[in-house]
Protein backbone atom coordinates (compact mmCIF):
# COMPACT_ATOMS: atom_id res chain seq x y z
CA UNK A 1 0.00 0.00 0.00
CA UNK A 2 1.60 3.19 -1.17
CA UNK A 3 1.75 6.43 0.35
CA UNK A 4 0.96 9.77 -0.74
CA UNK A 5 3.11 12.45 -0.52
CA UNK A 6 0.42 15.34 0.55
CA UNK A 7 -2.49 14.90 2.29
CA UNK A 8 -5.23 17.83 3.16
CA UNK A 9 -6.77 15.75 6.19
CA UNK A 10 -5.44 12.98 8.49
CA UNK A 11 -9.31 11.70 8.38
CA UNK A 12 -9.68 8.44 7.88
CA UNK A 13 -6.20 7.68 7.75
CA UNK A 14 -4.96 4.66 10.22
CA UNK A 15 -3.54 6.25 13.23
CA UNK A 16 -0.03 4.26 13.20
CA UNK A 17 -0.01 6.12 9.50
CA UNK A 18 -0.63 9.03 10.79
CA UNK A 19 2.96 9.47 12.43
CA UNK A 20 4.40 9.42 9.43
CA UNK A 21 2.95 12.88 8.17
CA UNK A 22 4.11 16.20 9.38
CA UNK A 23 1.73 19.63 9.11
CA UNK A 24 3.52 22.15 6.56
CA UNK A 25 1.03 25.10 5.67
CA UNK A 26 -1.80 23.25 6.49
CA UNK A 27 -1.33 20.14 4.74
CA UNK A 28 0.01 17.37 5.87
CA UNK A 29 3.03 15.89 4.12
CA UNK A 30 4.89 12.56 4.26
CA UNK A 31 7.92 12.85 6.67
CA UNK A 32 11.24 11.55 4.73
CA UNK A 33 14.26 12.44 5.97
CA UNK A 34 16.40 15.02 3.80
CA UNK A 35 12.76 16.54 2.42
CA UNK A 36 11.68 15.89 -1.18
CA UNK A 37 13.53 16.45 -4.27
CA UNK A 38 12.44 20.16 -5.67
CA UNK A 39 11.84 18.83 -9.12
CA UNK A 40 9.99 22.04 -10.28
CA UNK A 41 13.15 23.74 -9.01
CA UNK A 42 15.14 21.87 -10.87
CA UNK A 43 13.40 21.66 -14.31
CA UNK A 44 13.29 25.70 -14.20
CA UNK A 45 16.82 25.40 -13.49
CA UNK A 46 17.93 23.37 -16.16
CA UNK A 47 15.62 25.47 -18.92
CA UNK A 48 17.17 28.83 -17.39
CA UNK A 49 20.54 27.23 -18.21
CA UNK A 50 19.76 26.37 -21.86
CA UNK A 51 18.35 29.70 -22.74
CA UNK A 52 21.65 31.38 -21.32
CA UNK A 53 23.53 28.71 -23.53
CA UNK A 54 21.44 30.02 -26.44
CA UNK A 55 22.12 33.17 -26.10
CA UNK A 56 25.54 33.24 -25.23
CA UNK A 57 25.63 31.47 -29.04
CA UNK A 58 23.62 34.15 -30.70
CA UNK A 59 26.01 37.07 -28.85
CA UNK A 60 29.01 34.76 -29.49
CA UNK A 61 28.11 35.10 -32.94
CA UNK A 62 27.06 38.78 -33.01
CA UNK A 63 30.83 39.58 -31.94
CA UNK A 64 32.18 37.72 -34.47
CA UNK A 65 30.61 39.47 -37.30
CA UNK A 66 31.24 42.75 -35.38
CA UNK A 67 34.98 41.50 -35.14
CA UNK A 68 34.66 40.68 -38.38
CA UNK A 69 33.86 44.51 -39.64
CA UNK A 70 35.82 45.69 -37.61
CA UNK A 71 39.11 44.17 -39.86
CA UNK A 72 40.66 42.12 -36.98
CA UNK A 73 43.27 38.87 -38.20
CA UNK A 74 41.73 35.84 -38.33
CA UNK A 75 44.06 34.92 -35.84
CA UNK A 76 42.55 37.33 -33.63
CA UNK A 77 39.24 36.20 -34.28
CA UNK A 78 40.33 32.60 -34.09
CA UNK A 79 41.34 33.47 -30.40
CA UNK A 80 38.49 34.66 -29.48
CA UNK A 81 36.36 32.00 -30.53
CA UNK A 82 38.21 29.84 -29.06
CA UNK A 83 38.11 31.17 -25.27
CA UNK A 84 34.11 31.25 -26.43
CA UNK A 85 34.26 27.94 -26.53
CA UNK A 86 36.59 27.15 -23.69
CA UNK A 87 34.17 28.50 -21.57
CA UNK A 88 31.49 26.95 -23.47
CA UNK A 89 33.49 23.86 -22.31
CA UNK A 90 33.30 24.93 -18.71
CA UNK A 91 29.37 25.13 -18.71
CA UNK A 92 29.19 21.88 -19.97
CA UNK A 93 30.98 20.36 -17.12
CA UNK A 94 28.96 22.60 -14.72
CA UNK A 95 25.73 21.04 -16.66
CA UNK A 96 27.49 17.68 -16.04
CA UNK A 97 27.67 17.96 -12.12
CA UNK A 98 24.01 19.49 -11.77
CA UNK A 99 22.71 16.32 -13.77
CA UNK A 100 24.70 14.05 -11.34
CA UNK A 101 23.98 15.71 -8.30
CA UNK A 102 20.02 15.58 -9.87
CA UNK A 103 20.42 11.45 -10.18
CA UNK A 104 21.65 11.54 -6.41
CA UNK A 105 19.00 13.52 -5.24
CA UNK A 106 16.38 11.07 -7.01
CA UNK A 107 18.14 7.77 -5.79
CA UNK A 108 17.82 9.06 -2.35
CA UNK A 109 14.39 9.98 -2.17
CA UNK A 110 13.23 6.48 -4.07
CA UNK A 111 15.54 4.72 -1.37
CA UNK A 112 13.66 7.08 1.68
CA UNK A 113 10.02 5.60 -0.40
CA UNK A 114 11.21 2.24 0.17
CA UNK A 115 11.93 2.58 3.61
CA UNK A 116 8.41 4.15 4.19
CA UNK A 117 6.90 1.51 1.89
CA UNK A 118 8.11 -1.35 3.72
CA UNK A 119 7.65 0.07 6.98
CA UNK A 120 3.53 0.59 5.78
CA UNK A 121 3.20 -3.02 4.62
CA UNK A 122 4.50 -4.13 8.25
CA UNK A 123 1.63 -1.98 10.07
CA UNK A 124 -0.70 -3.09 7.50
CA UNK A 125 0.20 -6.90 8.02
CA UNK A 126 -0.12 -6.46 12.13
CA UNK A 127 -3.51 -4.36 11.89
CA UNK A 128 -4.53 -7.36 9.20
CA UNK A 129 -3.81 -10.17 12.01
CA UNK A 130 -5.54 -8.08 15.02
CA UNK A 131 -8.74 -7.51 12.80
CA UNK A 132 -8.71 -11.47 11.48
CA UNK A 133 -8.03 -12.33 15.00
CA UNK A 134 -10.37 -11.06 17.07
CA UNK A 135 -13.68 -12.00 14.57
CA UNK A 136 -12.69 -14.75 14.05
CA UNK A 137 -11.84 -15.67 18.27
CA UNK A 138 -15.51 -13.85 18.56
CA UNK A 139 -17.22 -16.60 16.10
CA UNK A 140 -14.99 -19.24 17.06
CA UNK A 141 -16.25 -18.93 20.97
CA UNK A 142 -19.86 -18.75 20.08
CA UNK A 143 -19.96 -21.45 18.47
CA UNK A 144 -18.06 -23.71 20.84
CA UNK A 145 -15.13 -24.19 18.84
CA UNK A 146 -11.39 -24.44 19.85
CA UNK A 147 -9.45 -21.57 18.79
CA UNK A 148 -5.69 -23.56 18.77
CA UNK A 149 -7.18 -25.88 16.15
CA UNK A 150 -9.37 -23.45 14.30
CA UNK A 151 -7.73 -20.46 14.09
CA UNK A 152 -4.71 -21.34 11.51
CA UNK A 153 -7.13 -22.70 9.17
CA UNK A 154 -9.50 -19.28 9.62
CA UNK A 155 -6.48 -16.98 8.59
CA UNK A 156 -5.19 -18.91 5.54
CA UNK A 157 -8.81 -18.27 4.04
CA UNK A 158 -9.35 -14.82 4.90
CA UNK A 159 -7.63 -11.37 3.89
CA UNK A 160 -8.63 -7.85 4.89
CA UNK A 161 -9.42 -5.14 2.17
CA UNK A 162 -9.33 -1.40 2.11
CA UNK A 163 -12.11 0.43 1.28
CA UNK A 164 -12.27 3.76 -0.71
CA UNK A 165 -13.27 5.60 2.51
CA UNK A 166 -10.18 4.28 4.04
CA UNK A 167 -11.78 1.74 6.37
CA UNK A 168 -10.60 -1.97 6.23
CA UNK A 169 -13.19 -5.06 5.94
CA UNK A 170 -12.51 -8.68 6.58
CA UNK A 171 -13.16 -11.07 3.56
CA UNK A 172 -13.26 -14.74 3.29
CA UNK A 173 -11.66 -15.41 0.03
CA UNK A 174 -11.58 -18.46 -2.56
CA UNK A 175 -9.93 -19.29 -5.63
CA UNK A 176 -11.69 -16.73 -7.76
CA UNK A 177 -12.11 -13.59 -5.18
CA UNK A 178 -13.99 -13.26 -2.26
CA UNK A 179 -16.67 -15.44 -1.05
CA UNK A 180 -20.93 -15.09 -0.55
CA UNK A 181 -23.24 -16.64 1.45
CA UNK A 182 -26.58 -18.45 0.56
CA UNK A 183 -28.17 -14.74 0.66
CA UNK A 184 -25.56 -13.51 -2.07
CA UNK A 185 -23.75 -11.11 0.68
CA UNK A 186 -20.00 -11.38 1.22
CA UNK A 187 -19.44 -14.41 3.31
CA UNK A 188 -18.44 -13.21 7.11
CA UNK A 189 -16.19 -15.34 9.83
CA UNK A 190 -18.67 -16.62 11.18
CA UNK A 191 -20.17 -18.31 8.24
CA UNK A 192 -16.96 -19.82 7.78
CA UNK A 193 -17.07 -21.06 11.29
CA UNK A 194 -20.59 -22.25 10.46
CA UNK A 195 -19.57 -24.03 7.13
CA UNK A 196 -16.50 -25.50 9.14
CA UNK A 197 -18.56 -27.30 11.89
CA UNK A 198 -20.71 -29.01 9.26
CA UNK A 199 -17.66 -29.99 7.80
CA UNK A 200 -16.89 -34.01 8.38
CA UNK A 201 -12.99 -32.90 9.21
CA UNK A 202 -13.30 -29.55 11.07
CA UNK A 203 -16.77 -30.74 12.53
CA UNK A 204 -13.94 -32.73 15.41
CA UNK A 205 -12.77 -29.07 16.57
CA UNK A 206 -16.23 -28.37 18.19
CA UNK A 207 -18.00 -29.09 21.64
CA UNK A 208 -21.15 -32.00 20.81
CA UNK A 209 -24.11 -31.54 21.19
CA UNK A 210 -24.37 -33.08 24.21
CA UNK A 211 -21.73 -31.84 26.01
CA UNK A 212 -22.01 -29.77 29.21
CA UNK A 213 -20.04 -27.62 31.68
CA UNK A 214 -17.92 -28.52 34.36
CA UNK A 215 -18.84 -25.15 36.52
CA UNK A 216 -17.72 -21.93 36.98
CA UNK A 217 -14.14 -21.09 36.89
CA UNK A 218 -12.65 -20.38 40.43
CA UNK A 219 -10.72 -16.99 41.42
CA UNK A 220 -7.52 -19.15 41.25
CA UNK A 221 -7.80 -21.01 38.32
CA UNK A 222 -8.11 -19.64 34.33
CA UNK A 223 -10.78 -22.31 33.48
CA UNK A 224 -13.01 -25.47 34.37
CA UNK A 225 -12.56 -28.58 33.60
CA UNK A 226 -14.91 -31.67 33.12
CA UNK A 227 -14.10 -35.25 30.93
CA UNK A 228 -11.62 -34.38 28.36
CA UNK A 229 -12.17 -31.12 27.84
CA UNK A 230 -10.89 -27.99 29.84
CA UNK A 231 -12.69 -25.20 29.44
CA UNK A 232 -12.55 -21.12 29.48
CA UNK A 233 -14.86 -17.88 28.65
CA UNK A 234 -15.03 -16.64 25.18
CA UNK A 235 -14.40 -13.31 27.40
CA UNK A 236 -11.43 -14.77 29.28
CA UNK A 237 -10.21 -16.39 25.94
CA UNK A 238 -9.80 -12.82 24.75
CA UNK A 239 -7.43 -11.94 27.65
CA UNK A 240 -3.74 -13.41 26.18
CA UNK A 241 -2.74 -13.60 29.74
CA UNK A 242 -5.60 -15.63 31.05
CA UNK A 243 -6.01 -18.06 27.67
CA UNK A 244 -1.67 -18.59 28.22
CA UNK A 245 -2.76 -19.92 31.53
CA UNK A 246 -5.20 -21.67 30.80
CA UNK A 247 -4.02 -23.43 28.25
CA UNK A 248 -1.07 -24.67 30.36
CA UNK A 249 -3.48 -25.92 32.67
CA UNK A 250 -5.24 -27.82 30.26
CA UNK A 251 -2.15 -29.39 28.78
CA UNK A 252 -0.63 -30.33 32.17
CA UNK A 253 -4.15 -32.65 32.93
CA UNK A 254 -3.74 -34.15 29.44
CA UNK A 255 -6.80 -32.31 28.20
CA UNK A 256 -8.08 -30.46 25.47
CA UNK A 257 -8.78 -26.62 25.96
CA UNK A 258 -12.69 -25.27 24.73
CA UNK A 259 -13.95 -21.86 24.47
CA UNK A 260 -17.27 -21.48 26.22
CA UNK A 261 -19.70 -18.30 26.53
Amino acid sequence: MALKKVLDSLDGLDENLQDFYTEKDGKFVLDVEGGFEDVDGLKSALAKERENARKAEQARKQREKELEDLGMSTDEIKELIQKEQERDQNKQYEKGEFEKLKQQLKEQHQKELEKKDSRANQLYKSLEGQLVNAEAVRAISKHKGASELLLPHIQSQVSVEEGDDGKFTVRVMGKDGPRFNKEGEYMSIEDLVLEMKENDTFGRAFEGSGASGGGSAGSDRAGSSDGQYFYISSADARDHTKYRKAKAEAQKAGKRLMIKD
